[in-house]
């Protein structure tokens, strides 16, 4: 799941909230089938008067820097805006965290370049599905070791694969939701091949696989070692420590930095120019971050400053800001099981809302137009589908019909968090004009996160959920929608913090969850499912697509942003330059 927070410095992925300076995981998630090139260009949306207007341009502003003479060596620092609690790879449901994981674990494939539909080998040099798409096939590459010493073989990737599903933690359902049966449907015909039988054809399974969220390999062997009875999968070690087959392991692991270093036994090898080392510190204080990034301290950051500073950024010789689309969009949730049942009610409301003012003033063009949960980089979204347009005498028409004006509407937004707190306030405004009261309460990060995700009934909820956000684990509508919008995902089973219910949606969704190998069903019920999200019935106010950033030292290379793979680097791709 990618639940993302508004305020630009977000390090939740998957199933979670971001952080207090900018936009979230998640949870995450999605679809191999269907996913478009994240550098193409989306088409035109029918906006609310019946007019279009262009969504976001899926592409990068920002030139990343060439030329210099590759160094071989040293070290490359990350800057990240909080602690990571968890380094087990296949429990933590954070983004942070899979960035970490990118330097120390390896799944079987990954996304390649910048696409979203595309794969690039990683402990797997070959795969492929059988005739029907009923079976998976992966070949190893040769010479794999885990960081423990340990061989990555077959056997080993079948067993974390199995530990993965039978933990039943975070991520988990990124593959269980193609697995059957973890001990019988993942096999190991021999030492090089491993083996996934599906509950059913399915080609978002691939897309699953690359995901961010859950598919690391650790090793068994640490497992083995460091299990109890109480802790079977000895989760509670691999909280702390790391066991994987990257080219960087973990050497220091505490809350201020974690240290990783060239793992020599690496199956690549260190040929050309690499890293020695890849440092991330902890820095909560947003001037501070930058102040390192500017000075030469840091060498990269992403969505960890201000928007003013990120424009302030682009002008100095000595760092490179590129801005890139991701698969991340930002609503508020209405509360959609009380006094915001009526959909009438929402469609008012969300004509109420500030968008090109959050877009513009707050987000300083950091935020696109585009039309509910779903972004153009993700597969199935629909190019037509409807996208609101602040219209205040449409909201008071419709608004009216209602509640008396003078009515006051509940909006929780975390604390800390100067952008959430700017557009809040700019809906209270709105709200004013049209003769209604927006009360704005301001509540610590996790009070507002265990009352989203506990089983508090409706009646126990605000009115809105106002900073919140998501993006797919991989390239999926249906993973997108699921954990948000899918009644029994409602309370503590989902992130349906709205109580959101709607028969067909629930109905398309339950179409969809096999997986569809007809591409031109799958966007068609894809599209009805986002025209109910947005025009006939919607549950949250979306605020639109978030572009990302990454600021970079002048002298850094080699870095690829990905829409799927949000606050992430290439490591071993990376160099510096002289």
């Amino acid at each position: 799941m990618g639940l993302s927070m508004p305020a630009i410095g977000w390090v939740l992925a998957a199933c979670g909230s971001s952080g207090n300076n900018q936009t979230a995981s998640g949870t995450n998630t999605t679809t191999g089938s269907g996913g478009v090139e994240s550098t193409s260009t989306a088409g035109t949306s029918a906006a609310s008067g019946g007019s279009t207007v262009v969504v976001a341009s899926p592409s990068a502003s920002g030139n990343l820097k060439t030329g210099g003479t590759p160094q071989n060596g040293g070290d490359y620092t990350v800057v990240f805006p909080s602690t990571v609690g968890d380094y087990d790879p296949q429990s933590a449901y954070d983004n942070q965290a899979s960035c970490v994981f990118f330097g120390a674990y390896e799944m079987l494939i990954q996304l390649k370049g910048h696409s979203t539909s595309d794969y690039a080998p990683m402990l797997a040099k070959e795969w492929g599905p059988n005739s029907d798409g009923s079976e998976w096939t992966f070949t190893l590459n040769d010479n794999i070791k885990f960081h423990d010493g340990t061989a990555c073989d077959a056997n080993a990737v079948v067993k974390s694969f199995q530990r993965l599903i039978k933990m039943q933690r975070g991520p988990y359902d990124v593959v269980a939701r193609f697995v059957a049966n973890p001990d019988t449907d993942i096999t190991a015909p021999d030492a090089k091949t491993v083996k996934f039988k599906l509950k059913t054809p399915n080609p978002i399974f691939e897309a699953a696989i690359a995901s961010e969220y859950g598919p690391f390999v650790v090793s068994p062997a640490a497992m083995e070692q460091h299990k109890t009875a109480d802790d079977p999968y000895a989760h509670n070690w691999f909280t702390k420590n790391m066991a994987g087959t990257g080219p960087y392991k973990a050497v220091t692991i505490n809350p201020q930095q974690v240290v990783l270093e060239r793992f020599s036994d690496y199956y690549r090898g260190w040929s050309g120019s690499h890293f020695d080392r890849i440092i991330f510190r902890i820095v909560e204080d947003t001037a501070t971050r930058r102040t390192l990034i500017q000075g030469g301290s840091a060498d990269a950051l992403t969505n960890a400053l201000t928007p003013e500073a990120v424009a302030d950024l682009k002008k100095d010789a000595n760092v490179q800001v590129l801005e890139y689309p991701s698969t991340n969009v930002n609503w508020s949730w209405m509360n959609c099981g009380d006094r915001l049942k009526d959909p009438e009610v929402r469609q008012a409301l969300s004509y109420a809302f500030p968008y090109d003012d959050v877009r513009n003033g707050v987000y300083k063009g950091l935020l696109a137009k585009t039309g509910g949960p779903l972004t153009p980089t993700t597969a199935g979204y629909d190019k037509s589908v409807f996208i609101y347009e602040t219209d205040l005498d449409k909201a008071k028409t419709l608004l009216n019909k209602h509640f008396k004006p003078g009515t006051k509407f509940s909006f929780m937004i975390s604390s800390g968090s100067d952008l959430t707190a700017a557009l809040a306030q700019l809906f209270q405004a709105n709200l004013q004009q049209i003769g209604y009261n927006l009360d704005i309460r301001q509540v610590e990060r996790a009070a507002r996160t265990n009352l989203a995700y506990g089983d508090a009934p409706p009646s126990q909820r605000p009115d809105f959920f106002g900073d919140w956000g998501w993006w797919p684990d991989y390239n999926d509508g249906y993973n997108e929608l699921f954990p948000n919008f899918y009644s029994k995902s409602a309370g503590s089973a989902g992130s349906n913090v709205g109580f959101y219910k709607n028969d067909r949606f629930d109905q398309i969704l339950d179409t969809l969850a096999p997986g569809i190998t007809d591409q031109a069903k799958y966007n068609q019920l894809l599209a009805e499912a986002q025209d109910i999200l947005t025009k006939q019935d919607p549950p949250a106010i979306y605020w639109g697509m978030v572009t990302w950033y990454t600021v970079l030292r002048s002298n850094i290379r080699g870095f690829v942003w990905n829409p799927i793979y949000l606050n992430w680097y290439n490591y071993y791709d990376m160099y510096r330059v002289s």
